[in-house]
């Protein structure tokens, strides 16, 4: 084991000695020969240009990673004071905006509530008229039953055909009777209805009517609305929609003054509430 690792000892010593001699006659071969380096004046141009070169490029990369991380810094803290601005500007707006539609819906409940006694007497209208009709219906069943029996009995007496007779009057004469209601709550029905849908139209519209004088017109400007070209009157309404109650756009489209933006009966009904403060 000894003698493994003496020879192992003696190999690395060898081996050692053997590249440092190798190293020696390298290095003094290099030394002891001899040799010219020359350079011209063209050459030297073009390495000193390509050094420039490169120069050029490095300075002109770190300027603009400088001037990206600047841009960068600044487009950052301008949408940070943006989206802060937006914020409170949305805060602001948007608590005024809720109590405004709050206010509108108040007044729309308030104004569908009103006509609840009227319903109530439609209603009461519709179940009379439906027991009336079933009543005809009845009478008619038993008209119906008299005549049959008449024809299957028609070899009775006279006196029995004259009580049956008789009966059939009677039956004809609650039929017309009946008819006669019947035709009075149908009229009374339909004026009943008339009534209530004139009254709340009156009222709808008379609540819209206010809202859009105060929250409308006097915003976008009688004079703009009376003289205005549809496109600037069309603009100035864009402008206030998404500040608007939505029950209000809701109700500007059911009387079709609003489809995506206002339409010309839009424009016609704003000229008219415009008018009518214009001239009062």
């Amino acid at each position: 084991m000894n003698e493994e690792k003496g020879s192992a000892g003696l190999w690395d010593w060898v081996k050692a000695i053997s590249t440092v001699i190798l190293v020696g006659i390298s290095a003094y071969k290099i030394y002891s020969t001899p040799t010219t380096l020359t350079v011209d004046f063209p050459t030297l141009l073009s390495l000193l240009l390509a050094l420039f070169s490169v120069g050029l490029a490095a300075l002109f990369y770190f300027k603009a990673t400088e001037t990206s991380n600047a841009f960068y810094d600044n487009t950052y803290k301008f949408t940070k004071d943006i989206a802060e601005l937006l914020v409170k500007i949305e805060s602001g707006f948007g608590e005024r905006l809720r109590n405004l539609d709050e206010g509108y819906s108040s007044m729309r409940s308030y104004l569908q509530n009103i006509p609840a006694k009227q319903g109530d007497a439609v209603e009461k209208t519709k179940q009379k008229l439906e027991t009336e009709q079933q009543e005809i219906e009845k009478v008619l069943a038993e008209r119906n039953e008299i005549v049959q029996q008449l024809v299957e009995r028609s070899h009775l007496e006279q006196e029995e055909k004259e009580k049956v007779l008789a009966k059939l009057k009677a039956k004809e004469d609650e039929l017309v009777e009946a008819q006669r209601e019947v035709s009075k709550l149908n009229k009374r029905l339909f004026m009943e209805r008339m009534d209530k849908k004139r009254d709340r139209n009156i009222r709808d519209d008379s609540g819209m009517d206010r809202f859009t004088r105060s929250n409308v017109i006097e915003k976008i400007g009688r004079e703009k609305i009376i003289e205005g070209s549809p496109t600037s009157i069309r603009r100035g309404f864009d402008e206030l929609t998404n500040n608007l109650p939505h029950q209000y756009i809701d109700d500007l489209e059911k009387h079709e003054y609003f489809d995506n933006g206002l339409t010309p009966s839009g424009m016609r009904y704003l000229r008219e509430i415009a008018l009518k403060l214009h001239n009062a």
